[in-house]
């Protein structure tokens, strides 16, 4: 059997949200984006498109790069957040970090914290210490973490 990168990326892209339960009616899983810039939006909608997941909320310090995820994405009237704590306190289930590197590992831990499962871009961290700290997250609070 020939798998190609590309295969293999959009099944490990389906594993951790096909795996979780959504708290919505249909059975969707609810995801906060959590940095809007280039990468963020792309993942998102990739994600919306080949997925159940349902993109609901996004998450940046700049309204701008809302605006324009919510275009790229194609998601209509979703929660805007310009502080991450408020999108962890939601109800989302899942969310995507896809913030400047060196919030990765500690965006990952609190979202772990706060019930949620993460989709975390690279690199994951910047020391293996961090990335240990992540670990020690996703297994201490039961969380899926890609």
């Amino acid at each position: 059997m020939n798998i190609t990168r590309r295969d293999l990326w959009r099944s490990a892209a389906l594993i951790p949200f096909g795996a979780v339960r959504g708290s919505a009616a249909n059975g969707a899983v609810t995801v906060g984006l959590i940095g809007s810039g280039n990468r963020g939006p792309y993942v998102a909608g990739h994600m919306a498109r080949h997925t159940p997941a349902r993109i609901v909320a996004l998450c940046d310090l700049f309204p701008e790069k809302m605006n324009r995820a919510k275009a790229t994405i194609g998601v209509e009237n979703p929660k805007l957040y310009t502080d991450l704590h408020q999108l962890l306190a939601s109800d989302v289930d899942a969310v995507i970090i896809a913030t400047p590197d060196h919030w990765h590992a500690l965006a990952t831990i609190w979202g772990c914290q706060a019930g949620k499962d993460v989709y975390v871009e690279k690199p994951v961290s910047h020391s293996p210490w961090e990335g240990r700290k992540m670990v020690e997250a996703a297994r201490n609070y039961q969380r899926i973490v890609q």
